[in-house]
């Protein structure tokens, strides 16, 4: 069995004056490309998790941290309407819409966001828009099996029916076993991560991390709500968190607590569930 965690991070990128500006499309941004993410590879441990994280966190620091702009971890942000539009139209030219995420994000809550709205309206006009960035944790958990398939190897043999003067005039063929040879190796894999065990560890997170992170309930948008999550190919994407600097000086717990679960999947009892 092979448990791994991976850290994902938004963040909003503001220039030496502090306003909110756009992350340069060479450094790795959200579909709303407001936010900037620092993706760190999963790891098997708590501190390959941790460190793959903050490698990730210091080369965006170092690549962006130019002219005195800085990264900064915001449960809630307003961007102005400049920015708002700038970052409008690159979705409209290179097609990095988030809203094609609204049919793969799910929520164990049943909480439906298709007609929330994050825009600043002010006399009937829109002034901005508010961003939140995530801290989404990444889990995967695989139990896996190899088997060796063998090929036997045979070697023939004559042996005699009738011999005259002293010779075989005729014969038998048959077929000794002398061995076997590898023909293949069979690996299959399969995922502990199905609906219930899912709900469960979104649940655990909410209830562990998501009051103690989560904005004011009346400054919350659209995703930054209980119970969000992310099928991947891997496993999932639980998504609910802020990242804000509490929620990063606390990653060595949330990153602990995480791997706690996974580990407790052995022991998940499906009827207990609910």
């Amino acid at each position: 069995m092979e448990n791994k965690i991976g850290i994902e991070a938004e963040y909003i990128l503001r220039d030496k004056s502090g306003k909110v500006i756009i992350p340069p499309a060479y450094a790795d941004r959200d579909g709303f490309p407001v936010l900037g993410e620092i993706r760190g590879e999963p790891g098997t441990t708590v501190e390959e998790t941790i460190t793959n994280f903050m490698k990730a966190k210091i080369h965006i620091e170092r690549l962006l941290n130019k002219g005195g702009n800085t990264i900064s971890f915001e449960a809630v942000s307003n961007v102005p309407l400049k920015t708002y539009k700038e970052a409008m139209a690159i979705i409209r030219d290179n097609d990095e819409g988030k809203d094609a995420l609204l049919s793969t994000i799910m929520n164990i809550y049943s909480i439906d966001i298709s007609d929330y709205s994050d825009q600043i309206i002010k006399d009937n006009k829109i002034q901005g828009c508010r961003a939140s960035c995530g801290l989404h944790i990444h889990f995967s958990s695989n139990i896996s099996d190899e088997r060796t398939i063998n090929e036997t190897q045979y070697e023939e043999i004559d042996l005699p029916i009738k011999i005259l003067d002293g010779k075989a005039e005729t014969t038998i063929s048959l077929y000794k076993c002398k061995g076997y040879e590898e023909k293949e190796k069979i690996k299959v894999s399969t995922s502990q991560l199905n609906r219930p065990t899912v709900e469960w560890i979104v649940k655990s997170m909410d209830e562990k991390f998501f009051d103690r992170f989560a904005p004011e309930k009346k400054d919350r948008t659209k995703f930054r709500q209980p119970g969000f999550f992310e099928c991947k190919p891997y496993g999932f994407e639980y998504r609910s968190l802020s990242s804000t600097p509490e929620s990063i000086n606390a990653l060595l717990e949330i990153v602990e607590f995480s791997f706690k679960l996974l580990n407790n999947l052995k022991n998940f009892n499906y009827r207990k569930f609910k």
